[in-house]
Parts: C-alpha cells; structure tokens; sequence
C-alpha cells in the first residue's frame, strides 16, 4: 500500500468518533432505540452517518372458519414474518446509501418449509441531494434515487412495517403492494408541508437485487399534504405499461388511492379509498376492482397500550377480482374450499391491543379478525387469532 493510499485510509479510520459511552443513559429503551447508530459526525468530509438496522417479527395464528361447501375448517401456524438486517450511509454530504436484506423465508402457513439465510434485498438505493448540490433554496427538499424501492402505494403501505398498528395491513393494500420490489428512478420534492414524489420502475424482477428492463415499465406518482401536526392527506396512483400478467411487479393495470390520516391523542384514525383495474386477466381475476379501508386507534395507556380497530372492503366487477391476505382465511386453500381466497366482495373486521413496550423498537401485539368473503363457489367465512411480537 503506497504512503498516500494509507494515509488516506488512516484519515477516514481515525474520524469515527469511539461510541458514547453515555449512549443508554441508564434507560433500556433509550438504549434499544440507539442501538445501531456507529457513528456521526456532520463536520467530516467523508461519512457523516452510518448505521444498522436489524428487525424480527413474529407471530403464530389460529383460524377457524366454513367455507364455500359449508364445511368447516380450522387451520393454525406460527410464522417468522421478517428477519430482516440493514445499513444506511450519509457520505460525501450529498449521497446516501440503504440496503436492506431479508434473512428467513417461511412458507409453514401454506404447507411449505422454513428457511433461514440470505432470501433477497428488501431494498437498496442510492440518494443524491439535488437541492444541496445545487443549492436549490426554493424546495425545503429535492433528492433523486435509483435502486430496489417498495411500491408504497396508500398511506399503510408507506407507514414502515415496525410502525403499523394492525398485525397486517389491510387486503386492498396488500394488493395494491403485491410484495412489489421494483427497480427504479424516484424523484422527490417537499415545500411547506407538500411532498411531491415520481418515479418510474421496471416491471420485471428478474433479480434479487437489482431488476432489468426488459419487460416494460410502472409509472408512480404521489402527492402528500401535511395541513397541521395532526392532519395529512395523500393521493398516489401507479400505471403499467405491461399488460397483466407479463409483469413481475404490479399485477394489475392501474390503481390509486386517496387517504386521509388524523392522529390527535388519543385518538386518531385512518382512511383511504382505493379504485383501479385488473386488466384482461383470466380465470375471472380481471376487470375494475376497489377498496375502503377505515382504522381508528385510541391510546387507552398513553404511549404503551393502544387499542385498533379496522374494517376494510375490498369488491371487483369480475368474480376473482380480489383477494384475501395469504397468510390467514387464502392460506387455508389446501385444507378448504375457499376459491384460494379469491372472490368479488371481502369484508375484514379487526380488533386489536398492543403493547408497546419500547415504543415501536419492541412491542406485543394480539388482534382478532373477520373475514366474509363472496366466491364463485358460494360464501367463506373466518375468525382469525393472532399473537405477535415486534
């Protein structure tokens, strides 16, 4: 190694500051909260921030319920949801960089297996702060960012899955979402409360990592408006070029929603309309579908218990349009006729507590849900219970 390369190396080494040994301050959740931050430092050149992230959710089930025959099944499963490891870098005082890596993958809840190890990347980007580069002093914010996304179509969905309130977010979301992890270009813009983000994406996931363009592409928009501390409305909306089908992201044609969020402790609440188009798909599953989703909480224990309700419609013209979460009543499809949890019409009712121990770092969460699902093959009905921990 030549004297200036070590030097050089020497120099970036010695910048990160030994970590506080005050960092816990004698509090465990303070502690827990700080955990990952390695080191910080806007003065250095270099990296002004590098972090890790770990997550573990886990949670078993019970259902109970009559399917399309009238015949009555039950079915229970434990279920490691996310394993998940992370690291987020500021350097170079423009540039930002996130990678996220799913560790498990568990299939018990439909008959499949249990396996732990590197999955994929849940995401990974790369950010350039075009309002500091530029000095853009017009915008409060203006950045630009290439990589693997999560298609955070509706507000549940961009709410950060150690942060939701409901054990799962509601059906109409999870289809909008569909485990999407596009390749893409996003471009975001905030002034006075307003967020204004576009991106385009590859439909093709070809990769664990980073997808082609092969395929086609998805068209995202999304504009966010924070009125006060407590009130916020959002409207997003996704296109695709590739017929249904053919993509390995979206699924369906186009989708948008529009959602309101009010949080005033105690008390707050949820809401968001969803519209869109399956397309031509077969098997009865295309056509125009929608969706409502109403989630009220209130903090009976401020910042430690929380009690949630949810109801969330989910209706399609054809009579496969939609379908119900995987991992509860569609998870029960080889056990009961339950038309792989597919229908035109889902009603889920949700009642939930939870228990925050250290905020959202670690929390004990229960909920129990109903779901009434209309068939081709005739009505399905469910009770689901639910135990997790965050």
């Amino acid at each position: 190694m030549n004297p200036e390369t070590k030097a050089a190396l020497t120099a970036i080494l010695f910048a990160f500051p030994a970590p506080a040994a005050s960092a816990w301050n004698g509090d465990w959740c303070s502690g827990l909260h700080g955990l990952g931050n390695i080191h910080e430092d806007l003065e250095n050149p270099y990296i002004q921030s590098l972090a890790l992230s770990a997550r573990l959710h886990y949670q078993a089930d019970y259902i109970d319920g009559d399917d399309n025959l009238g015949n009555s099944f039950h079915n229970s499963a434990d279920n490691y949801r996310r394993a998940r490891v992370g690291a987020k870098m500021d350097f170079l005082r423009l540039f930002s960089a996130k990678a996220v890596i799913d560790l498990v993958d568990d299939n018990r809840y439909r008959g499949g297996e249990l396996d732990w190890g590197y999955r994929r990347f849940d995401s990974a980007t790369l950010t350039f702060n075009l309002a500091e580069a530029f000095r853009i002093g017009a915008l409060d914010a203006l950045s630009l960012s290439y990589g693997r996304h999560i298609l955070t179509l509706t507000t549940e969905m961009a709410i950060s899955s150690n942060n939701i309130i409901s054990i799962e977010r509601s059906s109409i979301t999870n289809k909008l979402h569909n485990d999407a992890r596009p390749t893409g270009l996003s471009l975001k813009a905030g002034k006075n409360g307003w967020l204004v983000t576009a991106a385009v994406f590859s439909t093709e996931d070809d990769s664990d990592f980073l997808g082609g363009f092969n395929d086609g592409l998805a068209y995202f928009a999304a504009v966010e408006r924070t009125v006060t501390k407590a009130l916020s409305f959002r409207l997003d909306a996704v296109v695709n070029d590739t017929s249904p089908g053919e993509d390995d992201i979206i699924g369906y044609d186009w989708a948008t929603s529009f959602n309101v969020v009010w949080d005033e402790k105690p008390c707050g609440v949820l809401a968001a309309v969803v519209l869109g188009d399956n397309g031509a798909l077969p098997g009865g599953r295309g056509g125009a579908f929608h969706g409502l989703t109403v989630m009220p909480w209130v903090w009976i224990v401020p910042e430690k218990l929380q009690a949630v309700f949810q109801y969330s419609l989910s209706g399609s013209e054809e009579p496969s349009g939609i379908r119900a979460n995987t991992r509860y009543l569609a998870g029960s499809q080889n056990i009961a006729n339950v038309n792989s949890g597919r229908g035109d019409e889902l009603h889920t009712f949700y009642l939930g507590l939870n228990h925050h121990l250290c905020g959202n770092n670690l929390k004990l969460m229960g909920g129990i849900k109903y779901a009434s699902l209309e068939t081709p093959g005739g009505h399905v009905s469910a009770l689901t219970y639910t135990l997790a921990a965050r």
